[in-house]
């Protein structure tokens, strides 16, 4: 449906309806806050009316007042102790009191928004809530602007994107992912406490141990009931508080961390926050997903008609010791494997000879590479293969000359030495000239080499955010104007070079959410290759990213972390569900080997247009007997891919059937040369034996025609 946005100028209120339902709020008498009213169910104007009339929540003698589930937009004044959204401080002191001062409205294709403007003369502050709705989406976006309109200075204490409301449960349970270094994205879901669930970084990247999003829901499965879920589109440090009173309704307060940021804006200047966007599935954990991956591909990724590439990696064949002709001889050999992306990994340039040189001075290496990157890119394309490079612009070595020139330019606290983590420290893109110079670097190496694909990486948090030798600027946040200044780099190398891949990575998952993914075609999902590990570290990613996003590996065995081997075939069925890579080192295989990896790279490209741009649903009833199992559906319904995977088969082979969703019940589909109806198939499934350990497969099933009609129907 296209979404639309009505005005009742009688209550007064706004009605904001979308594939979710309905998303309302009233304005409150003058000097009172904008009053949350709904989200869920399609509601008339009547019923909005009646919503409008009620009283707000009933408070005591102790309790914030209003409660901030009967906000939209909760700023920090008078009696306000529940969460908020918003803390300003002006030529008035502290506290707000907004007052409503008009509104607009747009359409534009696909899109309607609305903008609603509030203002606190005393402080000197007009604040603009933001609302954006999308066709055929229950996803909403909300974003805040502060302007400063007196004379002097505004200091923004806290500035959050959104405060969603959900209606009250008596239950809810409460969803995220929490993970570290080589474990990222693992589910939790546990009931809801009462009182304040706060998820965060402080690192200034999106962090491994937690990402950007929760979900809450009243007992949803996977594919029935009610899920609220909220996001943001932001790649620095962030935070989301969910807050359940004692009474009354849950709050999901999210933005930009608060922690040690203080952010001044300048008379006549504007802050806006980056984007929270949020949604209602009435379908369970299954409906949200579909939303989410269904909005980015429409609104928020590069290029997600393009199917993304395979790729070789040589980091793990060769790790700093690289050179034209040994890449060379890699690159041969995957491309007899299919492979369609050829990526030269670190060391190739510098003193990079190890982690602790090098970093900062990204021109290529003449030991290695005695003719320059061009000819061995050239020799790459000659082979069919594009070819791509790992950087990683934003940290430098002590050892290097970019920092023996530009000490200046690191983030530390002067009167401190440096804090040094894995040999390196981070360059300040809070600062204009470091921005300059990472941009004309990188744009210079991709036109002079002629590569297609940069694997962009970040491998430290920030630590000791100061200004670097120089005097910390007046009045600026550098938590804030760092990932501002690398969206800054990103958008503009973008520009400059359309047709360019780039891969976000930061020492693996450190930096997945909406913002990264607007600006990268992918990311490197973890440092963790293992194919056991990685079934719930990509079932995590999963609730919320689409598969085209997710970067997945086939490496070597003992693997290097877990020190686990497994067989070639789970390997590959386990990386076939995102982006397929391959990592190992690949002079160790024979004939044989290698034509096994070119006949699983052929099935690979012959589901990839159902896995990376398809639906894809996690289907139930086999975590019991320890098997996972996900299916994906081309966009046009003619062909679904069933990838399975059973770690372990105890008493001997496992006899099961997997039903499949999402299917025609009344077209004929080919599986397993018998053809079938689509309701037999959602019914009953299709049988699968897993015998020993690590068993595994993949089943493709391809739409026929319609079901005839019984014979004697009329």
């Amino acid at each position: 449906m296209l979404p639309s946005v009505r005005h009742l100028p009688d209550v007064p209120a706004f009605a904001l309806d979308n594939d979710g339902g309905t998303y309302a709020f009233a304005v409150g008498p003058e000097g009172e806050p904008l009053r949350h009213l709904h989200w869920g169910a399609r509601l008339t104007d009547d019923d909005i009316r009646d919503l409008a009339s009620a009283s707000g929540s009933r408070w005591r003698t102790f309790d914030s007042v209003p409660r901030n589930h009967d906000e939209e937009l909760p700023a920090w004044g008078g009696q306000r102790y529940d969460d908020v959204a918003l803390k300003v401080t002006g030529p008035g002191g502290g506290g707000l009191r907004l007052t409503y001062a008009g509104h607009s409205l747009a359409a534009a294709g696909a899109e309607a928004s609305l903008a609603v403007r509030l203002v606190d003369a005393l402080q000197e502050v007009a604040v603009t809530v933001h609302y954006r709705l999308f066709a055929d989406s229950p996803v909403l976006g909300r974003r805040v602007s502060i302007e400063a309109i007196g004379e002097r200075r505004l200091l923004l204490d806290a500035a959050c994107s959104a405060t969603w409301t959900l209606p009250e449960r008596a239950r809810l349970n409460v969803t995220a992912v929490y993970g570290g270094w080589g474990a990222e994205t693992q589910l939790q879901r546990a009931p809801l406490v009462r009182g304040r669930t706060v998820f965060e970084s402080r690192k200034g990247m999106t962090g491994h141990h937690g990402q950007p999003w929760v979900a809450l829901d009243a007992g949803a499965s996977e594919t029935s009931g009610e899920v609220w879920s909220a996001a943001l589109e932001w790649s620095g440090s962030w935070k989301t508080s969910v807050q359940r009173p004692s009474e009354g309704s849950t709050t999901v307060t999210i933005g930009v961390n608060d922690f040690d940021s203080a952010l001044e804006i300048a008379s006549g200047a504007t802050f806006t926050t980056p984007e929270s966007v949020a949604l209602r599935s009435t379908t369970g954990f299954d409906g949200m997903t579909a939303a989410w991956h269904d909005y980015q591909r429409r609104f928020v990724l590069r290029e997600p008609e393009l199917l993304r590439p395979v790729l070789y990696n040589s980091w793990e064949a060769t790790e700093f010791d690289v050179g034209h002709q040994q890449q060379l001889e890699l690159a041969r050999i995957a491309a007899e494997m299919g492979v369609e992306l050829f990526v030269v990994d670190d060391g190739w340039f510098g003193a990079r000879d190890s982690a602790a040189a090098g970093l900062g001075d990204w021109t290529v290496n003449p030991r290695k590479f005695p003719d320059g990157l061009a000819p061995f890119v050239a020799d790459v394309h000659a082979l069919g293969m594009r070819c791509g490079l790992w950087v990683e612009p934003e940290m430098v070595n002590p050892d290097s000359d970019l920092y023996r020139a530009h000490p200046e330019w690191v983030i530390r606290f002067p009167e401190r030495e440096p804090a040094l983590r894995r040999g390196q420290l981070v360059l300040n893109l809070a600062r204009e000239d470091v921005r300059d110079w990472m941009l004309e670097t990188l744009s210079r190496l991709v036109a002079e080499s002629g590569v297609d694909y940069l694997k962009w990486d970040a491998n430290r948090p920030i630590a000791d955010p100061g200004w670097g030798t120089d005097p910390a600027p007046e009045g600026r946040d550098l938590w804030t104007e760092y990932t501002l200044g690398l969206y800054g780099v990103l958008d503009t190398l973008r520009e400059r070079h359309p047709a360019l891949l780039i891969e976000a990575c930061a020492g693996g998952g450190g930096r997945v959410d909406l913002g990264m993914l607007r600006r990268t075609h992918q990311v490197w999902t973890s440092d963790n290759t293992d194919a056991l590990d990685r079934i719930p570290i990509q079932r995590g990613y999963s609730y919320v990213y689409p598969p085209q996003t997710m970067s997945a590996w086939v490496t070597d065995v003992p693997n290097f972390l877990t020190k686990r081997s497994t067989p070639l075939r789970f390997r590959f069925h386990a990386a076939m569900r995102g982006v397929l890579g391959i990592g190992g080192d690949l002079r160790r295989l024979g004939p044989e080997a290698i034509g096994e990896h070119r006949e699983l790279v052929a099935e690979y490209t012959r589901i990839r247009p159902a896995v990376q741009q398809g639906r894809m649903h996690r289907l139930e009833g086999l975590d019991e007997r320890g098997v996972d199992a996900v299916q994906y559906t081309s966009a046009d319904g003619s062909l679904a891919a069933v990838l399975l995977l059973a770690p372990s088969a105890a008493f001997g082979p496992q006899h099961l059937r997997v039903r499949l969703r999402g299917l025609d019940p009344d077209g004929v589909y080919r599986h397993g040369g018998r053809e079938v109806s689509g309701a037999l198939l959602m019914d009953a499934g299709v049988r699968f034996v897993a015998t020993g350990d690590y068993s595994s497969a993949l089943e493709v099933i391809e739409r026929v025609s319609e079901r005839p009609a019984p014979s004697g129907s009329r």
